[in-house]
């Protein structure tokens, strides 16, 4: 009996070595992962806050910087218009008769007034193809002008005096300080409006000086009391009115 208590006596003493000797290791591989992931997660989270943040803040910047939006319901532009017709400006427009439906109008002053009153005249539909569109017996192309109460003038004639064959075309200016101004062609549905600029639509040589609209002074003066929503320097459309006429029409 004694041999045998003393044998299992020393085999628990072993076995309680041997588990104090596993209780005193530390896992420091368990430990590591532990980190690792505490410090993934916390760059994950920051990273992702960053990506919301700038995304809220592209998103804001393009609803209310975007000129393409511009202008909107609620906004009022305005921009000066003339008819320079053989070296000569015509009589401004009279009022249009539909002001009351159409928002992009004209008070008969020679100024455009770009007010819209429904989606269809907002954004990149605020054009001067809609204008001519929209006033009762204007008409403006690369081929043919016509003026309500003045006449029909057809590109590819000359003017009194002149041998050179008239063209139709459009003269932009971006403000009244530019006195340079920019010549188009092409398409006058995409001839999108800007506010404070001047328009002159022009029929004669293609190479003759084209003046601002004597509108330009209404327009100076209407433009304090304008509620502008894009900035002053907005660019000139860039879009032509059509391609150079060629060959002979009709007598004007």
């Amino acid at each position: 009996m004694a041999r045998y208590s003393v044998s299992r006596a020393v085999a628990r003493a072993g076995a309680a070595s041997s588990s104090k000797n596993y209780r005193g290791e530390r896992p420091w591989g368990f430990y590591s992962v532990l980190i690792i992931i505490a410090i993934l997660g916390t760059l994950g989270i920051i990273y992702s806050r960053s990506e919301m943040a700038a995304r809220a803040s592209a998103a804001s910047t393009s609803t209310t910087l975007s000129p393409a939006l511009q202008p909107t319901i609620g906004t009022t532009w305005r921009a000066a218009l003339g008819f320079y017709v053989c070296g000569k400006f015509l009589p401004n427009l009279p009022a249009s008769p539909n002001s009351s439906t159409v928002g992009i109008n004209t008070s008969g002053n020679g100024l455009i007034n770009i007010s819209p009153k429904n989606k269809k005249e907002t954004g990149s539909h605020a054009t001067f193809g809609y204008f001519v569109k929209n006033y009762p017996g204007l008409a403006v192309s690369s081929t043919e002008l016509a003026i309500p109460s003045v006449g029909i003038y057809k590109a590819g004639l000359s003017c009194q005096g002149s041998k050179a064959k008239a063209q139709i075309f459009i003269h932009v200016f971006s403000n009244a300080l530019d006195t340079k101004g920019t010549n188009y062609t092409g398409n006058i549905n995409s001839l999108k409006f800007a506010n404070g600029e001047l328009i002159t639509v022009a029929y004669g040589s293609s190479g003759q000086s084209v003046p601002q609209p004597p509108s330009k002074t209404q327009l100076i003066q209407a433009t304090p009391a304008t509620t502008t929503t894009a900035p002053a320097s907005s660019p000139t459309p860039t879009i032509p009115l059509g391609s150079v006429p060629g060959g002979t029409t009709s007598t004007t």
